[in-house]
């Protein structure tokens, strides 16, 4: 629906992205988002993933707090009434008390992150200039890491089934961009 301005201290940055699902949902998620993301907002039509603690008896997702742009699936045509137009639509909830990941694009089934293609993010500050990647396949999870310009070196870790291993791959992902990595294209 569109880009709502920041207010006070994050005046001529972004303050929420007003999202509409699928079924017609409308809600802001004002929340999660680093500096350079509300500097640099996702582009209009890009499919993002969120959490949120419930839904409301409306269906509205409450507090819902912003982890990334889904780069792996494909974007979507926002409507020419549509100043900006960012889509979800729910995923399985992740058996952790209190969260949920979405990670779906409109029109599309729910569905875990299995046999995903690399997620690949990059943290390049002052001498620091190193990369992240992970991948799920099944109910396992790959993550490789290093330099930028090196192999790195890489571990696999086995879950007990393809949602837990989805899980497993959000928290870590949530936990890259809180550290400052950015998602980049490959």
């Amino acid at each position: 629906m569109g880009h709502q301005a920041g207010a006070g201290r994050h005046r001529g940055r972004l303050g929420a992205l007003l999202v509409r699902l699928p079924n017609g949902t409308d809600f802001a998620i004002g929340t999660g988002f680093s500096d350079r993301e509300r500097e640099n907002p996702p582009a209009v039509g890009s499919t993002v993933t969120f959490r949120y603690q419930e839904l409301s008896e409306a269906g509205v997702p409450r507090f819902p707090s912003w982890v990334g742009v889904r780069i792996d699936a494909a974007p979507i045509v926002a409507s020419a009434s549509a100043t900006s137009a960012i889509s979800c639509a729910p995923a399985v909830p992740a058996p952790e008390a209190g969260a949920s990941v979405i990670t779906t694009s409109a029109g599309s089934s729910p569905k875990a992150a299995s046999a995903s293609s690399p997620r690949y993010f990059e943290f390049v500050e002052g001498a620091s200039s190193k990369f992240w990647e992970v991948t799920q396949t099944g109910n396992e999870m790959t993550t490789r890491w290093g330099r930028n310009g090196s192999a790195g070196q890489s571990k696999t870790k086995s879950f007990p089934d393809e949602q837990a291993a989805a899980n497993a791959v959000a928290r870590l992902i949530e936990e890259k961009t809180d550290e400052g990595y950015a998602e980049r294209a490959r």
